[in-house]
């Protein structure tokens, strides 16, 4: 049986909520939900979520949250970890079989701007998570991956690749996500491939295959 936690940071100067070198392993907490207020801004930092779950609420990381140095492992909160694609993501690992999806994306019409500078190594390492990917504004040097499971696309595709010659009609996998991605005026972004179950699987790797022949950068 899971231990039962609340998550508690510590108020620090100037409106910094803080969290640092704590490692949680089997508790339930009644929700992840790390939203500043207007004027707040919380770090976590050197912390690991270790096999914990959310119940009855979700995860969920709004603008304002430094993540540096942490690991969620196997965290079952609902149907998705859903961050903001402004958060700043420092060395930041997604992995195991929980939950099914991990989001990051701006919430709605967010003014956002892409990060720069600031991590060392990476980002987001998602290589060991095996759920679905829909990461919006993070690009191919900022995330470790799977190349077996999840692709980086680029918005620019949806101008400069010849679409109809190659026979990739409108509602493809890459031409959804392209789309997707100019919707949130992002250059960038990660996605996962669908599952071999997928009735849609060999259709969309056929396509990558001609991506790939007309020199697309996607592995």
């Amino acid at each position: 049986m899971k231990e039962k936690m609340t998550l508690a940071l510590e108020s620090s100067e100037n409106g910094l909520k803080c969290l640092r070198n704590c490692t949680f392993r089997d508790v339930q907490f009644p929700e992840l939900r790390l939203s500043p207020l207007v004027g707040e801004k919380f770090r976590i930092e050197h912390c690991r979520f270790l096999n914990c779950s959310t119940t009855p609420g979700t995860c969920v990381v709004r603008n304002g949250v430094s993540l540096i140095d942490v690991e969620f492992s196997d965290l079952e909160c609902g149907d998705a970890i859903r961050i903001n694609s402004g958060v700043e993501l420092d060395r930041v690992v997604i992995c195991g079989d929980a939950p099914k999806t991990l989001v990051i994306q701006p919430d709605g019409n967010d003014n956002w701007m892409p990060l720069t500078g600031g991590f060392c190594d990476f980002r987001l390492d998602i290589s060991n998570f095996h759920g679905e990917v829909c990461i919006v504004g993070l690009a191919e040097g900022e995330v470790r991956r799977s190349s077996g499971r999840q692709v980086v696309v680029a918005a620019s595709w949806d101008d400069s690749v010849p679409w109809k010659s190659l026979g990739i009609p409108p509602f493809s996998y890459w031409r959804l996500f392209c789309r997707k991605l100019k919707e949130f005026r992002a250059d960038y972004g990660v996605f996962s491939l669908p599952p071999r179950s997928d009735r849609n699987y060999s259709g969309t790797m056929r396509e990558r295959d001609s991506l790939i022949g007309l020199g697309v950068s996607i592995e």
